[in-house]
C-alpha cells in the first residue's frame, strides 16, 4: 500500500512537473531537456516530503493540545476550588463543577446569576470591597467571606483573584475554609483547656505538698500519742491514787458547777439587763436632743409668732391710719368738692333757670358725674387694697396679669405672666394667699432687686400646683441671706405653711432670684 500510494504521488508529481515544464517551455519558447525534467522532479518530491513531515507534526502538536486541552478542563472542573469568571457587577460569566457544586446547583443555572446572592449579609460590603479592589489596582486581592447557600449552614470561603487582561472581567478562586476555620477554633479552645489542666496539676501539687505537710504533723502526733500513752501508764497508777479523793472532788465540783450554772445565768440576764438598759439610755439620751431642738425650734417659733402677731397689730393700726388718709385726703376731698359745686348749681338755680344756659348746665352736671366716678374710683382702689376683688370677679390667672400691669406702670419694670394650666380650681384662701404671696414678692423687686424683668410661671408637676417669681437683678449670696426673721419672709412662710405648701428661695449674686411656691393641687381634684 505505501508503495502504491508512492507510486501514484510520483505520478502526481511527474505530472504537475510535465505541466510546470509545459508552461515553461511555453514561456521560454524551448523544451527542458529530460535531466532538467529529472531534476525538476526531484525537487519536488523532496518538498512534497518536507510538507507531510511538517504536516505530522502539526497533527501530532494538535492532538497533544486537544489532549492537553481536555486534561486541563477536567483539571479546571473537578479542581477542590471553585473557580468563577465575574463581571464588575459580581455577575458570574463562567465557573467550574467544583463551584457549581458549592453554591449546591447546576452550572448552567448559575451563569448570568450575580455572586452577590450567595453571599451572607454581613460579608457582602467585604466582598464588594474586594471587586472593587481587583478592578481598580488590577493586582492580586483576597478577602474571606461566609456563604449562605439555602438552608445548609454557612461555608466560611477564602477568595483570590485578578482582573483580565482586557479589564472586563476577573478570575476568582474560591477555597472553602471552613474546615480551617473550625480547626482553628478548636486549636484555641485546646489551649484553654491545656491552661485549665495546667491550672488544675498546680493545684493538684499544692494539694500533694499539703497532703504531705498534713501526713508529717499526723507522723509528729502518733509520735506524740506514743509518748503520751508512756506518760498515761505511768500516770495511771498515779491516777488510782487520786480516783479516790477525784470521787470526792467530783461530788463538790458538781456542787460548785450547778453554783457556777447558776451564776452564769444570772450573769447572762444582767448582761442582758444591761445591754436593754444602755440602749434605753441612748434612746432617751436621742429624745431628749431632739426634745432640746423641738424646744428650740417651738421657742423660736413662738418668738418669731409673737413678733409676727406685734407686726400684725402694727401693720393694722398702720392700715387703719393709711386707710383714715385717704379717705380723709381722697374721698374726703372729693366730697367736699362735690359739696361746694352742688351749693354753688344751687345758688344758680335758685336765681332762675333763665338766666343758666344749657352748656352751663350740662358742663357743671358733667364736672359732677366726674367727681362722682373718681369718688367711685377711689372707694374701689381702697376696696381693692383691703381685698382683692379681682380674684373674685376674673378669677386668680387675670388677678394677676391685671397687678402685674399695674406693678410695670408704677415701677417702670417689664413683666412676663406664663401659666400652663388651662382650668385652674383653687379655692379662695389658696388664691388670696398666693396672690397675697406675689404682691409680697413683687414688693421685694421693686425694692431690692434692681431688675428690669420680672417673669411670673403657674404649672402643675406632678400633683402640684406651682407658683414661680423669677427676676433678672442683682441677686443675694444665699449664704449671707441677710434677716431671716423679716416680716414679709415670715408672712410668705405662714400663708405657704397655711396650705401645707413649700417655699424655697434661691438666689446668685448677678443671676437674679427665683421664689417658688409649691402647694397640693391633684389631678382631677376640684378645690371647693
Amino acid at each position: 500500500m505505501n508503495n502504491s500510494s508512492k507510486l501514484s504521488k510520483t505520478v502526481n508529481l511527474r505530472q504537475k512537473a510535465e505541466t510546470l515544464l509545459r508552461i515553461n517551455s511555453s514561456e521560454t519558447g524551448s523544451p527542458l531537456s529530460e535531466i532538467e525534467t529529472l531534476k525538476l522532479v526531484h525537487e519536488l518530491e523532496v518538498h512534497q516530503i518536507e510538507l507531510e513531515l511538517i504536516n505530522e507534526e502539526l497533527m501530532l502538536a494538535n492532538s497533544a493540545a486537544q489532549e492537553a486541552a481536555k486534561k486541563y478542563t477536567e483539571l479546571f472542573d473537578f479542581a477542590p476550588s471553585g473557580y468563577f469568571t465575574l463581571s464588575k457587577e459580581g455577575t458570574v460569566i463562567d465557573l467550574n463543577f467544583s463551584g457549581a457544586k458549592m453554591l449546591c446547583k447546576k452550572c448552567t443555572d448559575l451563569k448570568n446569576c450575580n455572586f452577590t446572592f450567595f453571599v451572607s449579609n454581613d460579608t457582602k460590603p467585604i466582598f464588594y470591597l474586594f471587586l472593587s479592589k481587583v478592578f481598580n489596582s488590577k493586582t492580586e486581592e483576597s478577602c474571606e467571606v461566609i456563604l449562605s447557600v439555602n438552608d445548609n449552614l454557612p461555608m466560611y470561603v477564602y477568595i483570590n483573584g485578578i482582573v483580565t487582561e482586557n479589564g472586563e472581567q476577573c478570575l476568582v478562586n474560591v477555597m472553602n475554609i471552613s474546615d480551617q476555620k473550625l480547626a482553628a477554633e478548636l486549636t484555641i479552645a485546646n489551649k484553654e483547656l491545656a491552661f485549665q489542666n495546667k491550672e488544675k496539676e498546680k493545684r493538684a501539687n499544692e494539694l500533694i505538698i499539703a497532703n504531705k505537710e498534713l501526713a508529717f504533723q499526723n507522723e509528729e502526733k502518733e509520735k506524740r500519742a506514743d509518748e503520751l500513752i508512756i506518760a498515761n501508764k505511768e500516770l495511771a497508777f498515779q491516777n488510782k491514787e487520786k480516783e479516790k479523793r477525784a470521787n470526792e472532788l467530783i461530788i463538790a465540783n458538781k456542787e460548785l458547777a450547778f453554783q457556777n450554772e447558776e451564776k452564769e445565768k444570772r450573769a447572762d440576764e444582767l448582761i442582758i439587763a444591761n445591754k436593754e438598759l444602755a440602749f434605753q439610755n441612748r434612746e432617751k439620751v436621742k429624745r431628749a436632743y431632739e426634745l432640746i431642738i423641738a424646744n428650740k425650734e417651738l421657742n423660736n417659733s413662738r418668738l418669731e409668732l409673737r413678733k409676727f402677731a406685734s407686726h400684725l397689730q402694727n401693720v393694722r393700726e398702720e392700715e387703719k391710719t393709711a386707710l383714715a388718709r385717704e379717705i380723709h385726703d381722697d374721698l374726703g376731698q372729693i366730697l367736699i368738692a362735690l359739696k361746694i359745686d352742688l351749693g354753688m348749681f344751687e345758688r344758680k338755680l335758685s336765681k332762675g333757670i333763665e338766666s343758666t344756659t344749657t352748656e352751663e348746665l350740662l358742663s357743671k352736671l358733667n364736672d359732677l358725674s366726674n367727681l362722682v366716678d373718681n369718688t367711685i374710683k377711689s372707694a374701689r382702689r381702697i376696696m381693692n387694697g383691703l381685698r382683692p376683688e379681682l380674684i373674685e370677679l376674673l378669677g386668680f390667672e387675670a388677678a394677676c396679669k391685671s397687678y402685674l400691669l399695674d406693678f410695670e406702670e408704677t415701677h417702670h419694670i417689664s413683666s412676663q405672666f406664663e401659666s400652663t394650666i388651662l382650668n385652674l380650681n383653687i379655692n379662695w384662701e389658696q388664691s388670696v394667699a398666693l396672690f397675697r404671696i406675689l404682691q409680697e414678692a413683687l414688693t421685694n423687686v421693686a425694692k431690692h432687686a434692681k431688675a428690669t424683668l420680672v417673669t411670673v410661671q403657674l404649672t402643675n408637676p406632678a400633683g402640684k400646683l406651682v407658683l414661680q417669681i423669677i427676676d433678672n437683678g442683682v441677686g443675694f449670696d444665699e449664704n449671707n441671706k441677710g434677716r431671716q426673721d423679716s416680716y414679709g419672709m415670715i408672712g410668705m412662710k405662714e400663708r405657704v405653711f397655711l396650705l401645707e405648701g413649700e417655699l424655697n428661695i434661691t438666689s446668685k449674686v448677678g443671676q437674679g432670684t427665683s421664689v417658688r411656691v409649691e402647694i397640693p393641687y391633684p389631678q382631677g381634684y376640684v378645690f371647693k
